[in-house]
């Protein structure tokens, strides 16, 4: 997924940039955080409504719940641009009631 996409949106670009550069991942980075959410959420779904293609990554759990990545969500569902979940190994995140709570693996 990270291959096929033309930007990747990163939390902390340095983490990512450590999992980009162990997979071989030569896709573009941008910086997308609680700093920059405002004015970076307005120009990546200017970007997807042109026809770019965005992942977005966070630093630890599902991108959108408790992060910078709720804001570009909502923005991009308000602007009717699909947006597609794609939930990684090391965290679940489920809605209940409107209340979040993240899951972790269980205790062995």
């Amino acid at each position: 997924m990270l291959k096929e996409v033309d930007v990747i949106a990163c939390e902390d670009t340095r983490q990512t940039q450590k999992l980009l550069n162990h997979y071989g991942i030569a896709t573009r980075t941008v910086s997308y955080h609680e700093h920059n959410e405002m004015t970076r959420a307005a120009e990546l779904v200017k970007d997807l409504q042109e026809g770019t293609s965005v992942a977005l990554v966070t630093d630890a759990g599902m991108p959108g719940i408790s992060d910078p990545g709720f804001r570009l969500i909502s923005l991009a569902i308000r602007h009717h641009v699909p947006v597609v979940p794609i939930p990684g190994a090391s965290a679940f995140s489920g809605c209940a009631g409107g209340q979040w709570a993240p899951h972790r693996f269980l205790p062995v």
